[in-house]
């Protein structure tokens, strides 16, 4: 059946002239044949625990040390906050849509 995805997909679409639905472990693996998307999942998810993990560190570091809590430090971890918020919530649906 797994040599039949690749082969009867475009046939079908070609022969009745309308999209067929696939289940999303069909679209999965027809997908992640092609190595450049392969490379751009894997560089998107390093990207994103990056993002995540060096916000954190920032937001941490400026209320663990008493010596960081100034005024132009919190300036700086409102952005890392925004930008933790773009890693979390923005980033996975990107990834999703990389993959479609």
């Amino acid at each position: 059946m797994e040599e039949g995805i690749e082969s009867q997909w475009p046939q079908d679409e070609q022969q009745t002239g309308q999209a067929t639905l696939c289940s999303s472990r069909q679209l999965i693996e027809s997908k992640l044949g092609d190595w450049v998307v392969i490379v751009s999942v894997i560089l998107l998810v390093v990207i994103n625990a990056m993002v995540i993990f060096g916000n954190i560190l920032v937001i941490l570091s400026v209320f663990v040390s008493q010596k960081l809590r100034t005024s132009t430090n919190y300036f700086i971890v409102s952005l890392a906050v925004a930008d933790l918020l773009v890693g979390i919530a923005v980033i996975p649906y990107s990834l999703t849509l990389e993959v479609n």
